[in-house]
């Protein structure tokens, strides 16, 4: 099944993504993770005979606009850009899937607005790393400097196309080849004689938004939509220990188990993470 190009204008800037399955009649939104893009559910999209699902680049990623220059990629912006993608997409509320920082996103979104949203899946992430109260000014401060000195910079380039996609494979959170080559069609371009990922530097900067322990039970648990979240046995849920707890204070939540590492939706199992979102909005 291949996919739609879809394009979106907000805020004087496009939003670009990919659909599947348009005539489906349930249908879901979906926010990748950092420095991803639309392309990070092209695997389990295809899969789902009675969902159609709508990605999106997010922001200075994929083939979507950067922001302006006074902007920044903080998780309040974010939320301003769903809202927005919200009310173009249906009158009424709407299904979401996540992944990773799109899924925090998501779990926010849901907070703040809940009668914005119908149900959710969360795929390996569900809360911002939580602070201490005394650590804000340093942000605050941090993403100034990081903003500003990333502004300036240009992204790093790579001799050929097969050396930036190795690269991309072997990041900080890494995928498979064939994954990093899914990436690289929308977000890959040629510069100065070489190649390189078009993604917004200023993603990169320390972010200002943040959410203290004490926060997260008032956040999260005026979420009222249904929430499913994936957790892959070698995920950060499962791993990292800045995340214990999260989603505890979700009213409605299940977790569901499912072999693999963080991008299980792409390398691992996307047959049954497809299987299982199916089942959810169906439910």
């Amino acid at each position: 099944m291949k996919p739609s190009n879809l394009s979106y204008q907000i805020f004087n800037r496009n939003i670009a993504g990919l659909s599947w399955n348009a005539s489906a009649q349930v249908k879901a939104l979906a926010l990748h993770g950092w420095l991803d893009n639309a392309a990070s559910f092209s695997r389990i999209a295809p899969l789902m005979q009675s969902t159609s699902l709508c990605a999106i680049d997010m922001a200075g990623q994929g083939k979507s606009d950067f922001r302006s220059p006074d902007s920044t990629y903080d998780l309040d912006s974010e939320l301003h850009d769903l809202y927005a993608l919200s009310k173009l997409f249906s009158d009424g509320p709407i299904n979401l899937v996540g992944h990773s920082r799109g899924a925090i996103v998501c779990a926010l979104f849901a907070a703040i607005v809940p009668e914005k949203v119908n149900r959710m899946v969360l795929i390996d992430s569900i809360e911002p790393f939580p602070h201490q109260l005394k650590d804000l000014p340093n942000s605050l401060a941090e993403s100034l400097r990081t903003n500003a000195s990333l502004r300036r910079r240009s992204a790093t380039a790579y001799a050929s196309r097969e050396e930036a996609v190795m690269a991309r494979s072997q990041s900080m959170v890494p995928v498979s080849q064939q994954s990093a080559e899914l990436f690289a069609e929308r977000n890959l371009h040629k510069h100065d004689g070489g190649w390189a990922w078009s993604s917004d530097q200023r993603l990169k900067a320390t972010s200002a938004y943040r959410i203290t322990m004490e926060m997260r039970e008032d956040f999260f648990s005026r979420i009222q939509a249904p929430t499913l979240v994936i957790e892959p046995e070698k995920g950060l849920l499962k791993l990292d220990s800045r995340f214990a707890n999260a989603g505890a204070a979700i009213p409605d939540l299940t977790r569901k188990t499912v072999p693999g590492s963080h991008h299980c939706h792409m390398d691992d199992c996307p047959e049954l993470v497809a299987e299982l979102i199916e089942d959810w909005f169906s439910t």
